[in-house]
């Protein structure tokens, strides 16, 4: 079975209405990896506050059982009261992320809490999607610059990125 990741980047306006593109080799990554589980073609992703990062992370149904069943034994291995560290964790985790639909070219609408996390409350704003295997990220351009301002690497990986502000 082949496994499909979230690779690569992307960039879309965000709009007035706080609507942007989800990208095609995503809504590929999304499709495939559903189809694998013999599950339907999907329309939505879930999308939450990264734990680590000035940015959102995404990913599909499909991680959000992964991610899950590998809570579960993380807290199994460490808890000695499991159902309460269980429930913890889990809503920790899900709490925060909201299911989004997205229409046959990707259009979507961020919710106005995640654009504001996220740096892209302004329409105008240029969000940045950035494949990280399992999930992806949706940076700010500029949050992302900034972040990565020590890491030419990075910053390479998004060359091709126009800024369309500019």
């Amino acid at each position: 079975m082949k496994i499909v990741h979230f690779t690569g980047n992307a960039s879309s306006v965000v709009d007035a209405k706080g609507r942007v593109s989800f990208p095609s080799t995503y809504r590929a990554v999304v499709s495939t990896r559903a189809a694998q589980k013999g599950d339907e073609t999907p329309s939505s992703i879930l999308i939450g506050e990264h734990p680590n990062q000035l940015c959102l992370q995404g990913y599909d149904a499909i991680y959000q059982d992964v991610l899950r069943e590998r809570t579960e034994t993380e807290v199994a291995k460490t808890s000695d009261n499991f159902s309460i560290d269980l429930d913890e964790r889990l809503a920790e985790l899900f709490g925060g992320v909201e299911p989004i639909s997205y229409d046959d070219v990707g259009r979507m609408v961020l919710p106005a809490r995640l654009r504001r996390i996220a740096g892209l409350e302004d329409a105008g704003s240029v969000a940045l999607f950035f494949g990280a295997a399992e999930t992806f990220r949706i940076w700010s351009l500029d949050r992302y610059r900034a972040h990565y301002a020590d890491k030419p690497n990075m910053l390479r990986m998004i060359d091709g990125i126009k800024d369309p502000r500019k």
